[in-house]
């Protein structure tokens, strides 16, 4: 989403502000479907700043708008309640929907949320060149992350380095090199989560080409070692249990 890079879970909830790029990637195999795995509700942001200007008891929700933006993802113990809100709608009919609506966006203002990626600039936002960045991220979400190449990409979609360069940053707010690091990362913590594997290996089926390099950039990203990641994992999942 933009130049974040991360997980989601059963029960993730998000908020997408308007024409900000995004995508989802299951680790499913080739015939396997998983049915019912998006629920979706799609808002025109016209229609939340008119609701806002007629009725000013609302204002809370402008913030959450204005987080929107960026992309936020929702979190705390009201999640679950949150979720069976937003599966209502599917089952009410419109005029009961619009109020359920409201009553969802009013509890949304109110839950801890995080705000996902950099302030992000649409200036790409002629159908060629959002056609180009759709086919660029499907591409990057498909490709081995060792063996990812700038060149290659920019060839994928048949333009040169340079201008797909300024493209990916008008697209994304930051670099394809960031974005990148970004991704490895991510599959660094679906690792770490999910495999007893070494942090050797991992590193490597990550796209990192070596062990202290790996451990640095994983540091910064997360602000903790990729060892007590996967230790804080652990205790996050056996608390849960």
């Amino acid at each position: 989403m933009g130049d974040h890079v991360g997980t989601f879970y059963a029960r993730s909830m998000f908020l997408i502000g308007p024409n900000l790029p995004h995508n989802w990637l299951s680790n499913l195999g080739q015939e396997q479907v998983c049915h019912g795995r998006d629920l979706i509700v799609q808002i025109q942001p016209a229609w939340l700043q008119g609701l806002i200007q007629l009725c000013p008891e609302f204002g809370e929700i402008l913030h959450l708008i204005e987080d929107a933006a960026n992309g936020v993802e929702f979190h705390g113990p009201s999640l679950e309640m949150l979720c069976h809100q937003m599966e209502d709608l599917e089952l009410s009919d419109p005029a009961e929907r619009v109020s359920k609506l409201i009553a969802l966006l009013v509890n949304l203002a109110q839950v801890p949320r995080n705000v996902l990626c950099q302030p992000w600039n649409p200036r790409s936002s002629k159908a060629e060149e959002s056609r180009v960045i759709d086919q660029v991220m499907q591409s990057l979400l498909s490709s081995d992350l060792k063996m990812i190449k700038q060149a290659e990409i920019a060839h994928r979609v048949k333009i040169s380095p340079s201008a797909f360069s300024r493209l990916f940053q008008q697209a994304t707010g930051g670099t394809f090199t960031s974005f990148v690091r970004r991704l490895r990362i991510s599959r660094a913590c679906n690792l770490l989560m999910t495999t007893k594997d070494p942090i050797s290996v991992i590193s490597a089926e990550s796209g990192f080409s070596n062990l202290s390099n790996f451990n640095r950039v994983f540091l910064k990203e997360k602000g903790v070692t990729p060892r007590r990641y996967r230790r804080e994992a652990e205790q996050s999942i056996q608390a849960s249990i």
